[in-house]
């Protein structure tokens, strides 16, 4: 869930500790960005590991690391930039949807029910992603289109 951003300040600020709230951990049990990915440019490893990819990621820590050379090949044969892996993740869904709610308080404190957790938000929200290709026709027409063509509102979020 990472798009690369920079912020740059010169605002005096303590370092501390990286907070654990669960996501690593739940990430181990769902894959589902992984499972969804049309060009299977995301891993399906249960843990994170050391390798990059290539020279585009971040080195020095353990994560799943792109292959963004897939990712980007993909998006030139689609004709679009493609998204489907924000659009499944049932932890980043920003929406009104209890379930969603209760994964998230339920993680950051153990991981006993994730595999749990992972079920429900499939069953009650199954992942079916939209190929991200658009006719230029219907999208200029469309004034209320979701961001990369994707409709990423699930479970009782308001319009």
């Amino acid at each position: 869930m990472v798009r690369t951003t920079f912020l740059v300040t010169d605002l005096p600020l303590a370092p501390t500790k990286p907070i654990t709230f669960g996501v690593m951990d739940f990430c181990k049990d769902c894959k589902t960005c992984a499972e969804m990915c049309p060009s299977k440019a995301l891993s399906m490893e249960r843990e994170p590991y050391w390798e990059v990819k290539g020279a585009w990621n971040n080195p020095g820590h353990r994560a799943w690391f792109e292959d963004s050379v897939k990712c980007r090949n993909y998006w030139n044969a689609c004709g679009t930039n493609c998204g489907i892996c924000f659009s499944v993740c049932p932890y980043a869904v920003d929406d009104e949807a209890s379930l969603h709610k209760i994964v998230k308080g339920t993680i950051a404190s153990t991981t006993a029910f994730n595999s749990v957790l992972v079920a429900a938000d499939r069953a009650a929200f199954p992942a079916q992603p939209e190929q991200p290709l658009k006719n230029p026709e219907d999208w200029w027409k469309n004034e209320n289109l979701a961001e990369m063509g994707i409709d990423t509102r699930r479970g009782g979020r308001d319009i």
